[in-house]
């Protein structure tokens, strides 16, 4: 049996394992965001949503995510 390669990130300074390199939207999806409410950064660049799809998270990045929040 081979493990698979677990990587290790930040999200909003927490440290999360995940089971392997995947791209954003993948990460989105799994943690039930609602994508159009957010905004990513991954180790200090802003990711355009265009671009989740194809950007990859890999072991020690560093993500924040930024969520809108309505009213006032």
């Amino acid at each position: 049996f081979i493990e698979k390669n677990m990587i290790k990130i930040k999200v909003n300074s927490k440290e999360k394992e995940l089971a392997g390199e995947m791209p954003l939207s993948e990460y989105i999806k799994g943690e039930n965001l609602v994508s159009t409410n957010i905004a990513l950064a991954v180790n200090g660049k802003l990711v355009p949503r265009q671009e989740w799809e194809n950007h990859i998270l890999h072991d020690g990045d560093n993500m924040i995510i930024i969520q809108a929040s309505y009213g006032g």
